[in-house]
C-alpha cells in the first residue's frame, strides 16, 4: 500500500455514491442506441456497472479503507490507452473512468491516485510512432 488512507467517508454514504454511479452508467446504457456509436457505448457503460457492482460487493463485507485498497489495485492494473486506440480498448477506459469517479467520491488524496496512475501498464498507438 502506498500509505494510509485517511478517508472521512462511511461506508453507507459509499454504498450510496456507487448506487448513484451505477444508476447513472444504467442511464447511459438506456441511451446508448440514440448515439452515433451505439455499441461503444453500450460496452462503456456495461463496464462501468461492472466496476460499481464489484466495488459496492466489496462494502459489503469491508471497510472504507479495505475498498479504495482494492479499488486501487484495480485502477493500477487498466492499462493507459493513447487515443488512437480508445475504441477498440472501451471497456479499459471505461474502468478508468469508473475507478476515477469512485476516488473523487471518497476523497482520495490526489497524490495517491497520482502515484497509481503512474504504476499502469501503456498501450500505445504505434502508428503515431514516427519512423
Amino acid at each position: 500500500m502506498y500509505k494510509d488512507i485517511s478517508l472521512n467517508i462511511s461506508i453507507e454514504d459509499m454504498i450510496k455514491g456507487l448506487k448513484h454511479y451505477k444508476s447513472l452508467a444504467k442511464q447511459d446504457l438506456l441511451r446508448a442506441d440514440q448515439t452515433a456509436q451505439p455499441d461503444l457505448y453500450k460496452s462503456h457503460a456495461e463496464s462501468r456497472i461492472a466496476i460499481y457492482k464489484l466495488l459496492i460487493n466489496h462494502a459489503k463485507d469491508e471497510t472504507p479503507s479495505e475498498v479504495v485498497e482494492k479499488a486501487l489495485k484495480l485502477y493500477e492494473n487498466v492499462p493507459f490507452i493513447s487515443k488512437g486506440k480508445a475504441n477498440s480498448h472501451i471497456r479499459d477506459i471505461a474502468h478508468e473512468h469508473a475507478l476515477e469517479n469512485f476516488f473523487l467520491l471518497v476523497g482520495l488524496e490526489p497524490d495517491i491516485q497520482k502515484h497509481y496512475w503512474s504504476l499502469r501498464p501503456r498501450i500505445i498507438d504505434e502508428s503515431a510512432i514516427s519512423s
